[in-house]
């Protein structure tokens, strides 16, 4: 591929655990670069494990490509589960579940054909109409661009926020909303932080910080990362809510890099990368986001870089809108953090932490 930025080519693809036939028997739906692929599951037979069988052409789905996500639900309340297909720089997709196991396609019918660097996405009711909409996590254009600050990278492509009108299409709302954070989005997620009925957002951004969105209760967001304590500054790679310790609050679990290379933080790198800075045009295009950056930080700016290399980050809900986070928890050395989890592994009703982890190609031309 002919990439700015060589490190995306790696980050394709996702799996999907959906029921959606209705059979009571949960299915497969793999997000490829090349050939997405539902399996369906066929159950066991005496004595046999479980079988799945390719259904992708059957069901209608052959030819999706370029895609990180398979977002199922029944988005027109009709009771059979919808897709909606997240791509990268190529048209979104719906396929509209036609309840006899076959899906129809309706992409541009339901507004959702936008093209855009999309890497994830999240269902929430954010105004309670009793119909899910959408948001979708964005990152930049690879094949033009490369993040414009290592540390805090603002020049990425804007999330979207579409609300769905009664099952009948979409409508983007990302400007009216405050929703657009234009950082490289690599993950989105929903919940409720602040219990009072409305579901927030928060989104994790790639060289650069969280966002996370107070659900204003009138169809806006505030973004309140800050005053929560979750700006969690990182090479972001994964967000998700859980209440893991059980005390009626959602807390926040985050994947971020973990490196050896947090030296590159100490005051001396720093100083000198900022008399290099000086001597080239950066420093006067980069200005609104060195600024941006003293604005949240403050002083502390000089540690960001040794923050994020520090791994995974635990934040537990205080109850009053801030967070703490949990640095002797045992959970940020999970490796080159990538997607995470809250589940039951041991259905104890206690909420676990699946991360996943790892490096992409240890090829020194292009990894980082």
């Amino acid at each position: 591929m002919d990439l700015s930025f060589q490190m995306i080519q790696y980050a394709f693809g996702g799996v999907s655990a959906v029921d959606y036939n209705n059979d009571d028997r949960m299915d497969l739906f793999f997000a490829d670069a090349l050939s997405s692929r539902l399996y369906r599951n066929e159950g066991e037979g005496d004595d046999e494990p479980v079988k799945f069988t390719d259904v992708t052409a059957e069901a209608g789905l052959e030819g999706i490509n370029h895609a990180n996500l398979g977002l199922f639900a029944d988005f027109n309340n009709d009771g059979h589960k919808d897709i909606f297909i997240v791509r990268y720089l190529k048209p979104g997709q719906f396929f509209e579940n036609d309840g006899d196991g076959t899906y129809t396609d309706r992409s541009a019918e339901m507004g959702l054909d936008f093209v855009a660097p999309a890497m994830s996405a999240t269902l929430l009711d954010y105004d309670r109409d009793g119909f899910l909409d959408i948001y979708v996590g964005v990152y930049g254009n690879a094949f033009e661009t490369i993040p414009q600050l290592f540390f805090f990278a603002r020049n990425g492509d804007s999330n979207r926020l579409f609300h769905n009108e009664g099952g009948k299409g979409f409508t983007d709302v990302t400007e009216q909303s405050g929703t657009g954070d234009v950082g490289w989005t690599l993950a989105v997620a929903a919940g409720d932080y602040n219990n009072d009925g409305y579901t927030d957002l928060m989104n994790s951004n790639d060289f650069g910080r969280k966002n996370l969105y107070r659900n204003n209760q009138d169809g806006t967001f505030t973004d309140v990362a800050k005053e929560a304590g979750v700006l969690d500054l990182s090479g972001g790679m994964g967000v998700t809510f859980g209440d893991f310790n059980d005390d009626g609050l959602m807390d926040i679990y985050t994947s971020n890099i973990n490196s050896n290379q947090r030296w590159f933080g100490e005051n001396v790198t720093i100083l000198q990368y900022l008399r290099n800075v000086i001597r080239t045009k950066w420093a006067w295009e980069d200005m609104t986001e060195y600024m941006a950056v003293y604005d949240l930080f403050g002083d502390d700016w000089v540690e960001l870089a040794k923050m994020s290399g520090e791994g995974n980050s635990l934040f537990e809900n205080n109850g009053d809108g801030t967070f703490t986070e949990l640095k002797d928890s045992h959970t940020n050395r999970a490796g080159w953090g990538w997607s995470v989890a809250f589940f039951d592994m041991d259905n104890d009703a206690d909420l676990d932490i699946y991360a996943a982890n790892g490096w992409i190609s240890q090829d020194p031309s292009s990894d980082l």
